[in-house]
């Protein structure tokens, strides 16, 4: 049950990760708009898809189960199809500066990238720094443990705005998110999700 509960939390987040609303400037092109659901990988039959595949069908189909031969093989054909490793990856290739009234920030473009499906996707968000900040609070909260040596950007009274900080964040974010990713149990979790899925963020 834990895998399975596992794969479909990892399905959820792929899923909500192509459903994204492309917040940056440019609107989005017709092939993100086309794209196809993305699938993810169980990692249940990585070793031995063959033997697990028989094993599987062995403890969940009853004996008197009515599907044919040819009904099996497309199932288990589409359980594979829906089981497919897919990996997000993430970038940062560029910045805003935005000014309101009474506040001045930098909107940082994140581009995550869905591999492994058939076509990758692509979705685009945008995150300041007070997002990543708050993201960063939130796990230490639930995840003290694995977060224990995750550094994350400092900040700065002085010099938010200079090209030279606004390059370093850039680089330590995209590494923040490669890591937090790497962690089972962070990229299933709630709160890593509603950073990269939630259409805004509440201010």
């Amino acid at each position: 049950m834990d895998q399975d509960s596992h794969c479909t939390a990892e399905r959820e987040l792929v899923e909500a990760v192509s459903r994204i609303t492309t917040f940056s400037t440019t609107s989005p092109s017709d092939e993100e708009e086309n794209q196809p659901k993305a699938e993810i990988s169980c990692q249940m039959r990585k070793e031995n898809p063959e033997k697990d595949d028989l094993r599987d069908s062995s403890s969940t189909l009853s004996p008197h189960s009515s599907m044919t031969t040819k009904e099996l093989q497309e199932y288990w054909r589409n359980e594979k199809r829906q089981c497919r490793q897919v990996k997000l990856l993430f970038e940062i290739p560029s910045t805003r500066i935005v000014e309101h009234h009474l506040s001045k920030y930098v909107m940082y473009k994140i581009i995550i990238l869905q591999t492994g499906s058939f076509d990758s996707n692509k979705s685009v968000i945008e995150r300041r720094y007070s997002d990543f900040e708050k993201l960063h609070r939130n796990l230490l909260e639930e995840f003290s443990e694995e977060m224990e040596d995750v550094t994350f950007p400092k900040k700065t009274l002085t010099g938010n705005f200079t090209e030279e900080i606004i390059n370093e964040r850039k680089l330590a974010f995209k590494d923040y998110l490669r890591l937090l990713y790497s962690m089972k149990y962070i990229r299933r979790s709630k709160k890593f999700i509603d950073f990269l899925t939630r259409p805004e963020l509440q201010e």
